[in-house]
């Protein structure tokens, strides 16, 4: 499950399949009814984690994770977006890193 749909390229490179997309239109925050429908969604496909870019409002993730009981990963997703990735194979293992985590 992804925030946004920002993580196409990430999610085809490492053979990830995203279930849904919080946003319904790209830079729309989810709606208290669009959460429920992706909650409905996830019990009946269910996920291992939820995926943000560190620059996102993670309360939508949050609340869902909290009720379909599934990890939050925040991803760098640029160089500079969290203190390790300061160049391309950084941000890379970084983000590897991460989502080896949430799959624990």
């Amino acid at each position: 499950m992804v925030h946004h749909n920002n993580w196409s390229y990430l999610t085809q490179w490492l053979g990830l399949s995203a279930v849904a997309s919080l946003e319904s239109k790209p830079g729309i925050p989810p709606s208290t009814a669009d959460l429920s429908l992706i909650l409905q969604r996830l019990r009946e496909h269910p996920v291992k984690m939820v995926i943000h870019a560190a620059y996102q409002d993670d309360k939508p993730d949050q609340w869902l994770a909290e009720h379909a009981q599934v990890k939050t990963v925040t991803l760098p997703f640029t160089v500079g977006g969290s203190e390790t990735a300061t160049d391309l194979f950084s941000l890379f293992d970084d983000t590897v890193s991460r989502l080896l985590k949430g799959i624990e």
